[in-house]
């Protein structure tokens, strides 16, 4: 008895693990995409942060600067 439930289990497991290699399959490029938009959104989030000091006049060296950027 304990024989075939062992067997019954490794067909489970065997089951499961190539349904999560499927999902793996289809949801990794939606990761990619993720990981990619994030990245932009990031960049263009340091390059606003940028162009917000230079238009406020602060020297990109030092936060607390208070000198003008002409």
């Amino acid at each position: 008895m304990k024989l075939q439930q062992v067997k019954v289990l490794k067909e489970q497991v065997d089951v499961a693990q190539q349904k999560e290699a499927v999902l793996k399959v289809r949801v990794q490029p939606w990761i990619d995409e993720a990981f990619y938009i994030n990245a932009d959104i990031k960049g263009k989030l340091v390059q606003m942060k940028v162009m917000h000091a230079l238009r406020q006049g602060f020297s990109l060296e030092s936060e607390h600067s208070v000198e003008r950027v002409e």
